[in-house]
């Protein structure tokens, strides 16, 4: 995670690129097979609910420091 601390409404966020490719709409649209949607849906709910299940009380509130990477 990268922030510039520039003020608001010009500030920057960045995060290292995952691996891979992404799943642009006409590749996801173009899909044929209804095992490798029901395999991706699985995925992404699966991230969703990992997301959702973090508990508020252990997410950090305040300012978060200028990180090297």
């Amino acid at each position: 995670y990268r922030n510039l601390g520039q003020p608001v409404g010009q500030a920057f966020a960045g995060y290292r690129m995952i691996p891979g490719e992404p799943l642009w709409r006409d590749t996801f649209r173009a899909i044929e097979s209804q095992a490798v949607v029901r395999a991706l849906a699985d995925q992404v709910a699966g991230f969703l609910h990992s997301l959702h299940s973090v508990p508020v009380k252990g997410l950090h509130s305040g300012p978060v420091d200028r990180l090297e990477i």
